[in-house]
Formats: structure tokens, C-alpha cells, sequence
């Protein structure tokens, strides 16, 4: 969490990545990799242990693919 906001869940920010995406302001290849890289590789850390129980190879799927 921040002090402005509450924290969103990883596809949530996924989401939120896409629109940007969407609005040509990174690259779709790089997003895609990126968010398969989520739930492909080990979770070295605690935040990326909570990230990968929250979505799983289809979720990406549902976002990436389209980007």
C-alpha cells in the first residue's frame, strides 16, 4: 500500500499496463515477455511468491495476447 492509494493485484497492474500499451507508450513485445515472465520464472522473493498465486499462465494469456 501507499499513502495515496491502495495496493492493486499483479493482473490488475497487468491491466493497467496494457492501456499503455494500447496508447503506444511501450513496446507490446516487451509487455508480453514481461508479463509471461511473471508467472514462468521462480519467485526469488516474497513479493513475487504473492504474485504468481494470484494468476496463472491464462490470465497473462487473456491480457498479453491481445497487446
Amino acid at each position: 500500500d501507499r499513502l495515496y492509494r491502495a495496493a492493486i493485484r499483479t493482473y490488475e497492474a497487468l491491466v493497467e499496463l496494457k492501456k499503455a500499451v494500447d496508447a503506444v507508450k511501450y513496446d507490446r513485445k516487451i509487455f508480453a515477455e514481461f508479463a509471461y515472465s511473471l508467472v514462468d520464472s521462480q519467485p526469488r522473493n516474497e513479493l513475487q511468491k504473492l504474485a504468481v498465486q494470484q494468476m496463472d499462465r491464462s490470465d497473462v494469456a487473456r491480457i498479453a495476447d491481445h497487446a
